[in-house]
């Protein structure tokens, strides 16, 4: 039996360093940019202001056909020293068109002279500098930047030295400001690894005051180049009180996307974020909700690798983007902030499918599933759309040998559920979408389980009270999705082998319930030299098969109206050799056409 692992799990670490130059495809074309300009931020009458330089950095914005591996040749530099400068990038293979990156400019150019100009007192209260530059395309030689001071004569010239590649941006120097204790404010620029709380300290304010002064709901989210108001310290600003009678109760009618009833009577009082520190221990759910089929929501999207083809998605009536996470114990919810500020850029909802590594849980498995479950409620703080909880955990490659149980993942995801709602309600929660197999002979063991059995053990463990929807994967058909006879592969009967009893197995395992398709597609070897014998059963698949298969699937799951979600895989995948053949799933083939966006686009 074939084991999806193979699918996407393998995916960088072996060909990390060699595919990493076509594993994202689109990004060419250089765009002339203009420098990007300093604030003019106030300084006291007799402050020192010193200069500190950056000039050997460039913002640079991804264009299609570019990855890591082009960008650092271009600059002279490497990919670690770029990951360096940006750690919200984890996968040095992922990275979006139009994305702004950080880049070091390499080459052994020489440090650009700066100096540091001590400002005399005078009678004047404040003083202003500002750094300017001509509004014009940035030029392939030496640019020159002047700050100027005003209200007294003393003027500062600052002249790189480093030549910056055309289509780059430059980043001006950083101004460390020292501000005075009786100082009225000013702007600030967000410079390279800027926190709100570095930025508060620097400049003696609190975050709440900052963010509030900048209409910030999200403490965690502010970008390099943001302009930030900055306001007299000691300002507090003032604490809103709602109302006390208020308590809630979801009056939503069940026909949009469920979500259980929240008794909860929240004092409301309005402060700083709290630290989620849930537990796993499992507890009552709350009460669901059941939805009713007609009038139910139906969406289509795409999983994504390089948010390279948004025209394609749109022309297959795609409005949801789909981007895998793979979460390491310590790391923070920026590693999703790229994801989901690509799919808005593109006017795109985001679903985010968040991954455990099976290693690490496997050395403290209650402390890592309770490190989990805060960083998916941190992920919901940032406002995507939907989160997948960890998706195949019926499969030891995806979840962990000797951990294996639907029961342990029902309370996980429960956590996870309660985690994500406390931090952002409007967040649609999906358990993971099961790996179909029939590999352990129907049971469910600690080292694997048939999918069927796993959902079985999800619903006698109450999995329907913990997410909004049921996820669903069915990557391998290689029949019409009409027809439950036909498959020429060994047990042809099983439910894996046909949509309709794929379908049915999960609809009458949750009656009632909502399913979500997180990944559904057809493999086809069309246009490659050959299929991998890994996944014979696509052999004789077109690319007019996947494209008619996959408009009739979404027909049907629109007709049927239990489903909330239709996530085709996958767009772009890149890869395709004996062990992985996304590439194959791919709607937009290696050419660039798509003739399943057309079909799709139809219905």
């Amino acid at each position: 039996m074939i084991r999806r692992i193979l699918i996407r799990r393998v995916l960088w670490s072996a060909l990390i360093g060699f595919a990493s130059v076509i594993a994202v495809s689109g990004i060419s074309a250089d765009a002339q940019v203009n420098p990007v300009l300093l604030l003019t931020p106030t300084v006291p009458p007799t402050a020192t202001v010193p200069l500190t330089a950056t000039p050997q950095i460039v913002l640079h914005i991804v264009r299609r056909g570019e990855n890591l591996f082009r960008i650092s040749l271009r600059y002279r530099t490497t990919i670690d020293a770029i990951m360096a400068l940006n750690p919200g990038i984890t996968d040095p293979a992922r990275i979006y068109v139009g994305q702004q990156i950080a880049v070091p400019v390499g080459g052994g150019a020489n440090i650009p002279t700066r100096t540091a100009t001590t400002i005399p007192p005078t009678s004047t209260p404040t003083l202003t500098f500002t750094a300017t530059a001509t509004n014009t395309p940035l030029p392939t030689d030496t640019p020159t930047f002047t700050a100027t001071v005003t209200e007294t004569p003393t003027t500062v010239t600052i002249t790189p030295a480093t030549s910056i590649p055309s289509g780059a941006t430059a980043l001006p120097p950083t101004y460390s400001v020292t501000p005075s204790s009786t100082g009225s404010g000013g702007t600030y620029v967000v410079q390279v690894n800027d926190t709100l709380g570095s930025i508060a300290a620097r400049f003696g304010v609190t975050v709440r005051a900052l963010a509030e002064a900048n209409n910030i709901t999200n403490y965690n989210l502010i970008t390099i180049g943001q302009r930030l108001m900055i306001p007299p310290p000691g300002v507090v600003p003032p604490t809103n009180t709602p109302t006390p009678t208020r308590t809630p109760t979801d009056t939503r009618t069940p026909t949009i996307t469920p979500t259980p009833s929240d008794t909860r009577t929240p004092t409301n009082t309005a402060t700083e974020t709290p630290t989620l520190t849930p537990t796993i221990t499992p507890t009552p759910g709350p009460t669901l909700i059941e939805p009713v089929s007609v009038g139910l929501p139906f969406d289509v999207g795409g999983q994504v690798y390089s948010f390279g083809y948004p025209e394609h998605m749109q022309a297959a009536g795609m409005t949801w983007a789909k981007s895998e996470i793979r979460w390491s114990q310590g790391q923070s919810a920026e590693i999703a902030a790229n994801a989901i500020a690509a799919a808005r850029s593109l006017g795109f909802n985001i679903l985010l499918t968040i991954n455990g590594v099976p290693a690490e849980m496997a050395a403290d498995p209650a402390a890592y599933t309770s490190a989990y479950v805060a960083f998916v409620g941190e992920v919901a703080a940032l406002a995507p759309d939907a989160i997948e909880v960890w998706e195949e955990p019926n499969n030891p490659d995806s979840w962990g040998e000797d951990l294996i149980s639907p029961a342990d993942y029902t309370d996980l995801l429960r956590a996870s559920y309660q985690s994500i709602k406390l931090a952002n309600p409007n967040v649609l929660v999906i358990s993971g979408g099961l790996l179909p197999t029939d590999q352990f002979d129907g049971r469910c063991t600690a080292n694997g389980c048939d999918d069927d059995a796993f959902l079985t053990g999800m619903a006698a463990a109450d999995a329907g009270t913990a997410a909004d929807c049921i996820g669903m994967h069915y990557t391998t058909g290689a029949v019409p999705p009409n027809v439950s006879v036909g498959d020429a592969r060994s047990n042809p009967t099983h439910h894996s082998r046909y949509y309709p009893t794929m379908v049915n197995l999960y609809a009458t395992t949750f009656p009632g319930k909502p399913l979500c398709f997180t990944e559904i597609g057809y493999l086809t070897g069309e246009g490659f030299a050959l299929v991998p014998e890994a996944f014979a059963f696509a052999e004789n698949i077109t690319l007019e098969n996947q494209a008619a298969w996959l408009a009739e699937a979404e027909s049907l799951s629109r007709q049927n109206g239990r489903f909330r979600l239709f996530i085709v895989y996958n767009v772009d995948g890149a890869i395709y050799n004996d062990i992985d053949a996304q590439a194959g799933w791919a709607i937009v083939r290696p050419d660039g056409s798509c003739p399943a966006c057309a079909a799709l686009g139809e219905n």
